[in-house]
């Protein structure tokens, strides 16, 4: 009995210094992806799609050159990284023999992504109640009356265009300005605010509501819905 204990225990020693020379092999960087998997959301449509998206990085990393990679990797947010990555010359076309619409996606993907940049980025809706000195409530109500820009952030609700905003409040005329963009939604309106317009002489509405100009705007605003409602 004496001896199969040791010999039990020296097989238990073995496992142990196996496990931790596996554990030292591991680079940092996998070690905290493995944690991140670990404390994962255990329901079955998530495990799925964990597996799955983990095996689509998995083939995009292998596809990708080095060149490519650095500048996908070197993206401001992990989101960016994967839309980088889809736009690269190696992996598109594979991309579009699935999806024939991929390409014009993706240019409208990076195109929103531009707007939002010069538009100063996204306030919440909690930043904008406490610029405004007003409840959550009422911002929702003036986004809903059209009195504020809104660009939809999926379940996180919206997001308001710093651009819109002053120190003091929102820009003088972007209430009339809204009401005349008519049935034209968020990114449209931020795309007419932030493009030079010929009926302005190629400049933006926004430089215009920053010089007091809001009549000459609502012209030119009521003239841009009038197509985005065609």
């Amino acid at each position: 009995m004496a001896i199969k204990k040791r010999a039990v225990s020296g097989s238990q020693t073995t496992s142990s210094s196996r496990s931790a020379l596996q554990a030292a092999r591991i680079p940092d960087w996998l070690e905290r992806v493995r944690s991140r998997v670990h404390v994962a959301p255990e329901d079955a449509a998530r495990k799925i799609f964990l597996e799955r998206a983990f095996d689509a990085v998995i083939e995009i990393t292998g596809a990708l050159h080095s060149s490519s990679l650095e500048e996908t990797a070197a993206a401001g947010s992990n989101v960016l990284v994967l839309l980088k990555a889809l736009q690269s010359p190696e992996l598109l076309p594979e991309l579009e023999r699935y999806e024939p619409l991929a390409s014009p996606y993706l240019r409208g993907l990076e195109a929103q992504k531009d707007l939002l940049h010069r538009a100063g980025g996204l306030m919440t809706s909690e930043e904008v109640a406490k610029l405004l000195r007003l409840t959550r409530q009422a911002v929702d109500k003036r986004r809903q009356k059209g009195a504020l820009l809104a660009i939809p952030q999926g379940r996180r609700g919206y997001g308001y265009p710093v651009c819109q905003f002053t120190a003091r409040g929102t820009l003088s005329g972007l209430e009339q300005t809204m009401n005349a963009l008519g049935e034209t939604d968020g990114w449209m309106r931020l795309t007419f605010l932030l493009s030079p317009n010929a009926a302005l002489d190629d400049i933006a509405p926004l430089d215009l509501l920053k010089q007091g100009r809001v009549s000459s705007v609502v012209g030119a605003a009521e003239i841009f819905g009038e197509h985005g409602a065609s």
